[in-house]
């Protein structure tokens, strides 16, 4: 697929990444001089000796740009630049106030202009609300010093029109006359930049919040006074107490601060500090999944346990140079425990990325298998070369590299390519013509060993506008590098998608050892189908048909053996049916927390980011007959500290009221629910809650007894992220109790039931204080939890 499974190699990259990309014209392009102000790892603080006012019409709140100069081009208007529109075609701007700056309006994304504000006295710090598309070196908002035009910050939108505040660190500048610019030449899709709401000083930092309106919105959600404390209490008897007495009256008209998640460009660190302190210096990035450090990822690709190494490894569909998509690398990163990774060098390199920047021919998702041979790592992918580039040229097909020590890889040049191509060139493409109908695509090769057919084989993703997506299926003639066709292995109706990806084949065996069915994955709709069945050694019939993950944020998975894939010299059909490919162990999978959906929403890309790679997760056939997912066992390792809160005794949470676990963005959440003696119908986990808003903001995890359904929402949160519901359905098995695992890192939240079933979603908080933890009765009747613990999680990265 348009792939992009990225996983930045700090140091290969980082040194290349721009973190000022080129100025405006009418600006000096040299960085800023000694004096600019160092990354800070924790909160930015204000100091009020060194505020001044900020520009005129900060907000836009006369309707008009007063106070603002056009330098240049029809980009910016008096006339229709100013809107007051509080929705376009995906949601809400989320302006503050009625007016705002939509860099559209006036004359579209063809225009191109410069807009600069009245001249003034920079404060300890800037912060404002920045929309529109993403380009560096042609789309931003700028802070530039009077004295010599030179650019001080710069930044960027996120190719999203729904505003995100950007903080800066002016304090070093604290003085001096400065100006912002506003800069738009870019004239492509998103081309338009938005800007509202320009605040200085201790006002940039964050929000004040009334706690008796607060007070009441929690009166009438059923949550008492008690949480609007910023104080966490991780005592349970304590926080009972408080919430069966406190009174709102105790709180009225105190107000508290929210602080924003600093957030910007400008606040990525240098790159010479250790990955773990590099990493953790971002409000919004995840610690304990895989992320790129700068640059874009999508598709994990290549999953593996090798057996030479012993290690697990995996690859991500990468781009270096920008948040978005572009020529797609393969990044790669290993794991002795498959929790705990460690960067290595990019793996696979685009054919023409050193020659051409805009060819986006590259390296799709693909598979790795340890060669029998000779035990080498053999990666099997697409080779996407782009036709506007190379008229004539088929645009997918299948080729192979190899790595004999596991972080080196030979693989042939497509005409020139630098990156490390180079030997071998005589064994590609593997696949040189796609099947006649394959008219939609024909990517994403995953290599399985077929222990019934004695033979390994190969699902590469298709489809066709007249019958929808299918599985093309293939088998080796005696080696890795010759491929016979076999034909269809599984045709789609078209409902789930006219074009299927990242399709993956194995068989897996139930818990008891008594049932053993094939089961199959794939992307479609911009949605991760499974489907379970039988397979013949030719064709596959499907029995059950579900969702991997019901979450807007989970794509493209691919499973891996742990035990790896034998060999047909190590056949044995009993290993194959039990491990679900022949090497014994856990049928694992990862998943990208990501989607191609036109709502999703990538706010990192504003730190210059883009992409995640979910928990590594254990497969397993449910009760239903369906395919299930848990987080792998090792996930406990990352507990960094003592529980935070719950109970291991029974807990009975009253009607209409809440029970405070504590407060964490970075941590397990296990709770344990007696449906039988809940007479609630709803019951509610709230996560990234802000207490100083009485629990009315956060993100809702809640079941329905009576339709037996697990949702979502995210429509209530203090977020930057898409407000929606997504719901699955959780049929609890006799002993008619419901547990959840949920796991929160920072902008991120997956959620899993012990049945299997699983919601995955970026969350995106706005602020430092949405952290909060609780479970919620409705007002109809109690919620008795009879376990929970909420315990911090470290660190997934290893230096």
């Amino acid at each position: 697929m348009p792939s992009a499974l990225h996983s930045i190699l700090l140091s290969l990259v980082l040194h290349s990444l721009p973190i000022l990309a080129a100025p405006a014209p009418s600006t000096d392009p040299s960085s800023p001089s000694s004096s600019s102000p160092s990354f800070s790892s924790g909160p930015i603080t204000c100091d009020p000796s060194k505020d001044h006012p900020g520009p005129a019409n900060p907000s836009f709140e006369d309707g008009t740009l007063n106070g603002w100069t056009i330098i240049s081009g029809t980009a910016f208007s008096n006339s229709g630049s100013i809107s007051s529109a509080t929705s376009y075609w995906g949601g809400p701007f989320d302006q503050v106030g009625t007016y705002h700056l939509w860099g559209f309006a006036a004359a579209g994304d063809g225009a191109v202009g410069e807009l600069h504000s009245s001249s003034f006295a920079a404060s300890s710090a800037l912060s404002f609300l920045i929309g529109g598309g993403y380009d560096p070196d042609n789309l931003y908002v700028a802070l530039v010093r009077d004295a010599d035009n030179k650019v001080l910050y710069k930044q960027t939108g996120a190719n999203d029109e729904a505003y995100v505040r950007v903080v800066w660190n002016t304090v070093g500048y604290a003085g001096e006359n400065v100006h912002l610019v506003v800069y738009d030449n870019a004239t492509a899709a998103w081309g338009h930049v938005n800007v509202d709401d320009v605040r200085v000083g201790c006002a940039a930092l964050g929000d004040t919040v009334t706690v008796s309106a607060a007070a009441a919105a929690a009166a009438a959600s059923g949550v008492s006074a008690s949480e609007f404390s910023t104080e966490n209490n991780n005592d349970s008897k304590e926080n009972d107490k408080r919430d069966e007495n406190d009174n709102e009256s105790k709180n009225n008209g105190k107000t508290t601060k929210l602080t924003f998640n600093v957030i910007g460009q400008a606040n990525t660190a240098s790159g010479t500090q250790s990955q773990i302190s590099l990493f953790s210096n971002d409000a919004l990035r995840p610690q304990y999944h895989y992320t790129p450090y700068q640059g874009w990822i999508n598709d994990p690709a290549g999953l593996i346990k090798w057996s030479k190494d012993n290690r697990h490894h995996l690859f991500s569909q990468y781009n270096p140079a920008e948040a978005v998509w572009g020529p797609m690398h393969w990044s790669h990163a290993d794991s002795s425990d498959g929790v705990h990774w460690r960067n290595l060098p990019v793996a696979l390199y685009p054919p023409y990325y050193d020659t051409d920047k805009t060819d986006t021919s590259g390296r799709f998702t693909g598979s790795a298998v340890t060669d029998p041979k000779d035990s080498s790592l053999r990666l099997v992918f697409t080779e996407f070369t782009d036709t506007t580039h190379h008229p004539g040229a088929t645009p997918e097909t299948v080729w192979t590299a190899t790595s004999g020590d596991g972080t080196t890889f030979v693989y042939p040049s497509a005409g020139g390519g630098g990156g490390g191509d180079g030997g071998n060139t005589s064994t590609n493409p593997i696949i040189a013509t796609p099947p006649a109908d394959s008219g939609n695509g024909f990517r994403d090769p995953k290599v399985f060993y077929d222990a019934g057919d004695n033979r390994y084989k190969m699902v590469v993703g298709s489809g066709d506008n007249d019958k929808g997506g299918k599985v093309q299926l293939f088998a080796a003639a005696g080696s890795l590098t010759t491929w016979d066709y076999v034909g269809v292995l599984y045709q789609g109706d078209g409902s789930r998608g006219a074009m299927w990806e990242c399709p993956n084949f194995f068989p897996i065996t139930s818990a008891d050892g008594k049932t053993t069915k094939w089961a199959l994955f794939y992307g479609g709709n911009e949605k991760n189908w499974y489907e379970v069945g039988t397979f013949d050694g030719t064709t596959f019939q499907s029995e059950k048909v579900g969702l991997l993950d019901y979450g807007p944020d989970f794509y493209a998975a691919q499973y891996y053996q742990e035990g790896g894939v034998a060999p047909p010299a190590q056949k044995s059909t009993s290993a194959s049916a039990s491990s679900g490919g022949g090497g014994g162990g856990r049928v694992l999978a990862i998943g990208w927390m990501g989607n191609w959906d036109q709502n999703a929403r990538f706010v990192s890309r504003l730190n210059g980011w883009a992409g995640a790679q979910g928990v590594t997760r254990e497969l397993f056939l449910k009760a239903d007959g369906g395919l299930g997912s848990r987080p792998i066992a090792q996930i406990s390792s990352l507990a960094s500290g003592s529980q935070i809160g719950g109970t291991s005794k029974t807990k009975d949470v009253s009607a209409g009221s809440s029970w405070t676990v504590g407060s964490s963005n970075q941590a397990q959440f296990t709770v344990t629910f007696d449906l039988a003696s809940t007479s609630a119908n709803i019951i509610t986990v709230k996560v990234f809650g802000v207490a100083a808003s009485g629990g009315s903001d956060a993100v809702l995890v809640t079941y329905n007894k009576a339709t037996e359904t697990l949702t979502l929402d995210t429509t209530h949160a203090s977020s930057y992220g898409w407000p929606g519901t997504w719901s699955a359905p959780v049929i609890v098995d006799s002993s008619n109790t419901l547990s959840l695992t949920l796991l929160m890192d920072r902008s991120s939240l997956e959620v899993f039931s012990a049945e299997g079933v699983s919601l995955t979603a970026w969350v995106w908080p706005k602020y430092v204080q949405s952290n909060q933890v609780q479970v919620v009765a409705d007002g109809q009747g109690s919620v008795r939890v009879t376990k929970a613990s909420l315990v911090p999680f470290g660190s997934a990265w290893v230096s």
